[in-house]
């Protein structure tokens, strides 16, 4: 129990020291580099989503589809997995399209390709 309560407390204050980081961070960005970082982070977030419930798609269906293969188990999952990042990256570039268009068009910083 002590164990926990040590691992939850160093967990509690990565969190903290993490949080504080981010609000300097976001004291030094304009609002436009603002939208972009969130932005960044959202995508992150999404990617691994996409990602995960990639892997576990292709798993489900290897497990279904492919007995007793191993090694082509694995590819049908690991084709699951790129097809979520594919999806993640597709949804991401479209935000960050759209993104860029929202800021030259109220004359903030960035374009289509950002920078």
């Amino acid at each position: 129990a002590a164990a926990m309560d040590e691992a939850a407390a160093k967990a509690a204050d990565a969190k903290q020291r993490a949080e504080a980081w981010y609000e300097k961070r976001a004291r030094d960005l304009v609002p436009s580099e603002m939208k972009w970082d969130a932005q960044s982070r959202a995508c992150g977030g999404n990617a691994l989503k996409q990602f995960s419930v990639g892997l576990l798609a292709g798993a489900c269906v290897s497990a279904l589809l492919v007995p007793r293969r191993p090694s082509l188990r694995a590819a049908v999952t690991a084709l699951g997995g790129g097809v979520g990042l594919g999806r993640a990256w597709e949804q991401c570039s479209q935000q960050f399209v759209e993104l860029g268009r929202e800021l030259s068009a109220s004359g903030g910083a960035g374009g289509e390709g950002g920078g």
